[in-house]
């Protein structure tokens, strides 16, 4: 996508090579690329006690644990708030 305008009750997304697409709505989802922790031996924990997001799985693989959230800013408070509700932090 390179553009995107706004066109009666319509909204335009232009394509790279020039093409047009129209609808009433537009989902924007550019994925994640979560940062690395660089700490020695972290990378063989991945997924085994170390998680890079806070989801139903990993909710539930941390139920009754302690948990120790690395982060900063909006994604890790957003990561606190959703464990605790599910009451493994």
């Amino acid at each position: 996508a390179t553009g995107l305008h706004a066109q009666d009750r319509y909204r335009v997304l232009t394509l790279a090579d020039g093409s047009e697409l129209s609808a009433q709505a537009v989902v924007l989802a550019t994925g994640v690329a979560y940062r690395l922790l660089d700490v020695p031996g972290c990378a063989e924990l991945n997924g085994a006690g170390v998680y890079y997001g806070s989801a139903m799985t990993e909710a539930s693989a941390c139920h009754d644990q302690d948990v120790y959230i690395v982060g900063g800013g909006n994604s890790a408070g957003q990561a606190a708030v959703y464990l605790s509700g599910q009451g493994a932090a």
